[in-house]
């Protein structure tokens, strides 16, 4: 086909010059395995360049966006998914394309028929998106792409084939990242580029509002948001959605194998994910998307939830990674903590739209915590330690991101213990804090009941994060204050649910650890001690009560933490009101 394209204008060229070119397009054609081939990589690399130097880009887009039909037809045929008017008339021409492939395979040596079955199309597919996005990467290319007249409907079907490959990415074994990664690198060059470039394009059939690159992104931002919330709602390794009838007989290669491990169905899952939340943070950072941050948080802490309930069935079936599979799996956690914290970055700097999604971002920075702690559970200290290297730079976001509703809360005069907050979603990390807690008050750990701290694994590389944690907390002592209402927080949560372990750990890291022995601090954390009232009164309730012996000595542990912090603030209280009194 990309001979037939390049033939009216190779006539003019010299012989040896036209041969060249039908050489680049057969190599630019033969683009299956591609994405793994660092060789064939180097050679179509090559292709590209001498096409370029040619003027022959504008055809090779045009065989591009001729491939990429064909593979979003198979996508919607196989899977249902929608096509647009525009779409559908031109994959409506599919066998005329082949009819003229099949002419000129008659008349020269190479001759490329158009595939035929969905396996076969997506592949090569997979193979123009990666051409696709490492054209964009080069500034001469990237003009040339942005230019052409077919730069629309590569954008267009590359949309169908993207919402295959998340949607059906656990379900089928070929799917691929690259025609998402081409998808969104393309429509953030189309919205960085000079506006002229896309007010040109005649749009007024298209999917997409190119004449509007910002208003693409933002519709690109919601389709992928959509894809991404259909996947999370189909949870794990499963059968496609119900409803969805395949209309042509899968190949075996399609469909994934019983051999296929389930550690290759989330790995390929969590790359998806990372690629979308990329695409987000990004295109908030670039000023194209300001619109719905609280449904970007509520994705990506859905998506966080699932990853973790992921890996707690790889370490509960004692599935095993290869160690490439362990060490991408590693880079692409590093990726998605990456973005979702830097998601967070972004809306905490808006003011004005953090105090509109405060439980959202709560939310958000609590699923980060306990993604840390499933990752060091499920596959070791090595794969957290790198996990936690990557996420450093980010601690500061994550902290202030937790602070950020007792912080906000505090402004509007409500210093109050907010249980909403937490009780829905109860995160594991205050949990873990309290299990690692008791364990330092006693060896003797047989009597804690409750089965939210009663694991006895040990977390080492949680608790070298949570020293670095404490560090930044203690260098601003109102950030300290808010973030330790979260611990009072989950000690009122503990005692009302009769989690007494809870309640005697956390208080302990609070006292002990968090603001220490000393006490140097309490006098300046006016949320924290304006809440000890709602702990302390309950506890000296609760021990009146009939409750067990063990239950007793805990309670009795925890009210022995609080009392000198507590009697002393009511001492400067009741002080401070007899002055008031005496004026």
């Amino acid at each position: 086909m990309l001979n037939l394209l390049f033939s009216h204008r190779l006539c003019h060229l010299p012989d040896d010059v036209s041969g060249l070119i039908e050489e680049c397009g057969r190599i630019v054609m033969d683009c299956i395995g591609i994405c793994e081939n660092e060789e064939r990589q180097s050679e179509v690399r090559s292709a590209h360049k001498l096409l370029l130097s040619y003027d022959q880009c504008d055809d090779m887009f045009d065989t591009f966006s001729k491939l990429l039909q064909n593979a979003a037809f198979h996508c919607h045929k196989k899977f249902g998914i929608d096509m647009s008017e525009k779409q559908s008339n031109s994959s409506s021409k599919r066998k005329k394309n082949q009819s003229s492939v099949r002419n000129l395979a008659k008349k020269t040596r190479v001759g490329q028929q158009m595939p035929s079955s969905f396996e076969d199309g997506y592949l090569v597919a997979v193979g123009v998106a990666w051409q696709i996005r490492d054209l964009l990467g080069c500034e001469d290319s990237q003009k040339a792409m942005l230019a052409s007249s077919s730069c629309e409907l590569i954008l267009n079907t590359l949309k169908v084939i993207t919402t295959a490959s998340i949607v059906e990415c656990v379900n089928v074994e070929c799917m691929s990242i690259y025609p998402l990664l081409a998808y969104t690198t393309l429509v953030m060059h189309m919205a960085a580029a000079d506006p002229s470039l896309s007010s040109s394009q005649n749009s007024r059939n298209s999917t997409y509002s190119t004449s509007n690159p910002s208003r693409a992104v933002i519709e690109v931002m919601d389709q992928l948001l959509k894809c991404a919330e259909k996947l999370l709602r189909a949870g794990g390794p499963v059968n496609p959605a119900s409803g969805q009838k395949e209309k042509e007989p899968a190949t075996d290669a399609s469909q994934p194998s019983d051999s296929e491990s389930t550690g290759k169905k989330i790995f390929r899952k969590v790359k998806m994910l990372t690629a979308i939340f990329k695409f987000i943070s990004d295109a908030i950072t670039l000023r194209f998307y300001s619109g719905n941050y609280g449904r970007c948080l509520h994705c990506a802490s859905a998506a966080v939830r699932q990853i973790i309930s992921d890996l707690a069935q790889l370490s509960s079936q004692s599935l095993q990674l290869t160690e490439d599979d362990m060490r991408e799996m590693t880079t692409c956690l590093k990726s998605s903590f990456t973005y979702m914290v830097k998601l967070l970055n972004l809306v905490l700097t808006d003011t004005s739209e953090a105090s509109r999604v405060q439980l959202e971002i709560f939310d958000l920075a609590n699923h980060l915590l306990d993604l840390i702690i499933s990752v060091e559970l499920s596959l070791g200290y090595g794969c957290v330690m790198r996990l936690i290297a990557a996420a450093k730079p980010w601690l500061p976001d994550l902290v202030v991101a937790l602070g950020s509703t007792y912080m906000l809360n505090k402004i509007h005069g409500d210093v109050s213990l907010t249980m909403s907050d937490i009780s829905t979603h109860f995160p594991s990390w205050p949990s873990v804090i309290a299990r690692m807690e008791v364990d330092e008050l006693s060896e003797d750990c047989s009597e804690v009941e409750d089965e939210s701290i009663s694991r006895s694994e040990k977390y080492p590389a949680f608790k070298k994060l949570l020293q670095t944690v404490l560090v930044l907390l203690r260098a601003n002592v109102n950030l300290l204050d808010a973030v330790g209402m979260i611990f009072l927080a989950g000690s009122l949560f503990g005692l009302e649910r009769d989690n007494d372990g809870l309640v005697l750990g956390l208080l302990h890291f609070v006292t002990a650890k968090l603001v220490g022995h000393e006490n140097r601090h309490w006098d300046q954390l006016d949320m924290m001690l304006t809440s000890l009232d709602q702990i302390y009164l309950p506890i000296e309730k609760k021990l009146g009560e009939q409750i067990p012996g063990y239950r007793q000595n805990r309670l009795s542990a925890a009210r022995a933490l609080l009392e000198p912090v507590w009697m002393n603030h009511h001492s400067f209280e009741s002080g401070r009101f007899s002055e008031m009194d005496e004026q």
